[in-house]
């Protein structure tokens, strides 16, 4: 399982630190059944390549680094596509930079979005951590704070990024929306659809409102409110519930139209 350091029969052995062990068994104890990853990497595409360090400071192995489009270069960073560093790389030169498979990390706080951990020394890159959602109403970590507690997220449209709606409903379109503010595990984003008790005008342009907000187990919003949950909290990690894409509310709630209206 070790991507970076291969043997082969015959070959000397090379005990690895006392980090890197306790890691890997801690790991091995907390997944109990090993299963196939959750993303692959297309033919040709190796887990470890080699990147020059383009920022100004001294990047030290098994830090996170943001990789470039074209893979030869790399910043500190936690923007995807993103790996772990292999070895100390001083500004202008190039180092081993790992994108897939079991990697020991230095510090790993914060943790990028899509990354499993496994324990405190080692996380899963790329694997069954990844979110593959790319889909309308797609919730993701725009901020973490310096101990890894997301700080900030966005409701947009996966599939494109760039739209100014976050995803379409039978009941009209919803706007690209962000949320501040500190989300621990166990916080659940939900959208809600609210209709005015007064009949909408002749026209019935934007009768409707959606709103996203923030609950927990603990304080779940009501059984017969009109919302859907999207995404929560999990490991540090935001995890998407909602993969439906679009929503059709008149077929999970009876939607009341305000007297002597119908649609």
């Amino acid at each position: 399982m070790d991507t970076g350091n291969f043997v082969s029969p015959g070959d000397t052995w090379h005990p690895e630190s006392a980090a890197r062990y306790n890691g890997v068994s801690d790991m091995l104890n907390g997944l109990g059944v090993i299963g196939p990853s959750g993303q692959r990497f297309s033919a040709g595409e190796s887990a470890v390549i080699t990147c020059r360090n383009t920022g100004n400071t001294l990047l030290r192995t098994g830090s996170y680094v943001t990789v470039s489009e074209n893979g030869t270069a790399m910043t500190a960073g936690f923007d995807d596509p993103c790996g772990v560093l292999l070895e100390d790389c001083p500004p202008g030169n190039s180092a081993a930079v790992q994108l897939a498979g079991l990697a020991q990390v230095a510090a790993d706080f914060p943790r990028p979005p899509g990354i499993l951990r496994l324990s405190p020394a080692c996380v899963l890159l790329n694997s069954v951590g990844h979110d593959l959602y790319r889909n309308y109403f797609k919730v993701a970590a725009t901020g973490y704070s310096d101990r890894g507690v997301i700080t900030g997220v966005r409701i947009f449209d996966g599939g494109d990024p760039e739209s100014t709606s976050a995803g379409l409903t039978d009941v009209g379109d919803v706007p690209v929306t962000t949320l501040a503010g500190t989300f621990q595990d166990g916080t659940l984003f939900f959208v809600r659809l609210t209709v005015p008790d007064t009949p909408p005008p002749s026209s019935g342009t934007n009768f409707y409102t959606h709103t996203f907000f923030t609950a927990s187990r603990t304080n779940f919003p009501n059984a017969w409110e009109p919302v859907v949950l999207l995404a929560e909290v999990v490991g540090g990690q935001i995890v998407q519930r909602w993969t439906g894409g679009m929503i059709y509310w008149r077929s999970r709630f009876i939607i009341g139209f305000g007297r002597e209206y119908n649609l």
